[in-house]
């Protein structure tokens, strides 16, 4: 078995200090995120308010014992972490190519701390300046092994579209999108608010991103208990999410629009589509959808998933579409496999065809990003 350069579609940035205090304007600077270091501690402010700390985001490589949800200073991350060309050594050692790259703890999954700004023109100007630097300097470090995603204003759909438009022509891939829109206080994906949106992915061939967590909430366990139920259970509304498109009106009127769910694992797929299959086949005529098109050929057509480990997801490959699957390392998360993402992969795919190999572990993720790679 060859297991070739991973190309992964789910890794995040650690912003350095100085992206909103040089590419802001002169008189927001003070507003925007800023890094506060001293011999006691380490955080980021954001218009006056602290920012929770990024320790769970910047533990990949570590001992699992070593976890936090504290604070972890710079001086104790991995370059890579936060610097581009560092990345390209963690990359390097871990066997990966490529990765499409999400925002972290300051701007939020899907930006939710900019969209959330009550003042728009100031979120606004937040959102452009993460947008124009994960392209300008991030990913011009290396553009051809950096893939960069977008940040949407999502209070107007109108300036979402715009922002694609533009972020386009700047070579962007895709945007980062919420798994739940509704659940931050915007209409549901199913309304028409979100036309000039769809439309604009669909002319310009970038995808939406819906990562877990982005919905600024997720399935909760019960209160009093332990914190590991809810770990186990974030992935789980990436299923929700993927039900609510599969029966969808959107893609009758927007064709070539193409989500991924982004770090939702896969395991849960078959049965996802099993049970989609069995509601279409017997509710569609009371529930006034018997017009609707078959969910699984929405999601065949319209629908990618991707895994870090997940051996039963991969055992129903067949069930879930070889070509719809994916691979992430998340780094540098604490889910994150580096750096011993190809040997895991081994493992997981040790019953896989080499075809089915390459197509899982790159050749999905040039297609649906629109990104050749060459290695």
């Amino acid at each position: 078995m060859d297991i070739p350069k991973i190309f992964s579609v789910d890794d995040h940035v650690l912003e350095p200090p100085h992206v909103w205090q040089e590419r802001l304007p002169r008189h927001l600077r003070d507003r925007g995120p800023q890094l506060i270091s001293n011999k006691d501690e380490e955080y980021w402010v954001f218009d006056g308010e602290r920012v929770k700390p990024q320790g769970a985001e910047a533990c990949a490589g570590r001992d699992p014992k070593d976890f936090t949800m504290g604070t972890v200073r710079r001086d104790e991350m991995r370059p890579g972490f936060y610097d581009p060309v560092a990345r390209l050594e963690d990359m390097d050692t871990d066997g990966v190519w490529a990765q499409v790259l999400f925002p972290s703890g300051v701007p939020r999954i899907c930006g939710k701390r900019f969209i959330d700004a009550p003042d728009h023109d100031f979120g606004l100007a937040c959102i452009q300046v993460w947008n124009d630097w994960i392209v300008e300097e991030w990913c011009d470090a290396a553009p051809d092994r950096y893939v960069p995603l977008a940040i949407v204003p999502m209070w107007d759909a109108q300036l979402c579209a715009e922002e694609v438009r533009r972020m386009a022509a700047k070579g962007t891939r895709g945007i980062t999108f919420s798994e739940g829109p509704h659940l931050l206080g915007f209409p549901s994906i199913h309304d028409e608010y979100w036309d000039p949106l769809w439309e604009a992915l669909s002319e310009t061939g970038l995808v939406a991103c819906l990562h877990i967590g982005s919905s600024g909430q997720s399935l909760e366990p019960q209160p009093g208990g332990p914190v590991a139920p809810s770990i186990v259970m974030l992935p789980m509304y990436a299923g929700v999410a993927a039900s609510e498109l599969m029966f969808s009106p959107i893609f009758a009127k927007w064709p070539k629009l193409h989500f991924v769910m982004s770090e939702g694992g896969i395991g849960w797929v078959p049965y996802v589509l099993e049970r989609a299959e069995y509601t279409w086949e017997r509710h569609r005529f009371w529930t006034g959808a018997e017009d609707a098109p078959h969910p699984l050929d929405i999601f065949r057509k319209h629908i990618s998933v991707c895994f870090i480990e997940d051996s039963s997801g991969i055992e129903q490959r067949d069930r879930i579409g070889v070509d719809n699957i994916m691979v992430e390392i998340d780094y540098p998360h604490t889910d994150s496999s580096w750096p011993h993402s190809r040997e895991k992969l081994s493992l997981h795919l040790k019953d896989c065809t080499q075809d089915e190999i390459d197509r899982i572990v790159y050749e999905n993720a040039a297609r649906v990003f629109n990104f050749p790679v060459e290695f």
